[in-house]
């Protein structure tokens, strides 16, 4: 009998492992989700950009020629980095793209917050003019006493108010630029950072 115990043990053939990311994962969601960065993202990365060769110029870090140059560039840009070399400086990517994509969070809530009003809007109108229309209030399936369709529309309308506030309060932090805040790291470059969230529309 042998006395080694590996013996016995049947050797596995090699299997290939395969590349990651693979055709099917790049297909299915790399290429979705880079064709949607571009969409969404590259757009404000331009105003990013804009803003940030502004305050360069206007701080002469950078000089006429070179600001205006990379102005051009970011007006065209079709990437999320910067298409000038003068936009590298003192200017992180992770603090570019979460400036960017505070901007596109910024327009969708504001899209979120006119269809709020326009359905708080609308509810009290019609709840205006069904004062007299009559119902059967229910509560678990069980009919408790007669009201009126305004009455109930309008008990709808301090929900939505609620809603209005959240999205004041979630606006309020949303609304605060992040550049000089995402990197960790600060810059010997006289950098007015207040000027770029105000370009950019921050508070």
């Amino acid at each position: 009998m042998s006395q080694d115990p590996l013996r016995a043990l049947k050797r596995r053939e090699p299997h290939l492992v395969r590349e990651f990311p693979d055709d099917l994962y790049a297909n299915l969601v790399l290429q979705p989700q880079a064709d949607y960065m571009n969409v969404t993202l590259v757009p404000a990365l331009r105003e990013v950009f804009l803003a940030h060769a502004v305050q360069l110029a206007e701080q002469r870090i950078l000089d006429a020629e070179m600001a205006a140059d990379a102005l051009r560039a970011a007006g065209q840009a079709m990437s999320l980095d910067p298409p000038s070399a003068g936009l590298r400086l003192a200017s992180a990517r992770e603090e570019r793209l979460a400036a960017a994509t505070r901007l596109v969070l910024r327009e969708r809530l504001l899209r979120f917050a006119e269809c709020v009003l326009e359905t708080r809007a609308a509810l009290a109108a019609l709840a205006a003019t069904h004062l007299t229309t009559t119902m059967l209030a229910t509560a678990g399936g069980q009919t408790i006493q007669p009201t009126t369709l305004g009455h109930y529309l309008a008990a709808q309308l301090a929900p939505l108010g609620r809603t209005q506030q959240r999205i004041r309060e979630a606006f309020a932090r949303l609304n605060r630029s992040p550049q000089g805040a995402v990197s960790g790291m600060s810059s010997a470059m006289p950098l007015r950072r207040e000027r770029a969230a105000s370009l950019l529309g921050f508070d």
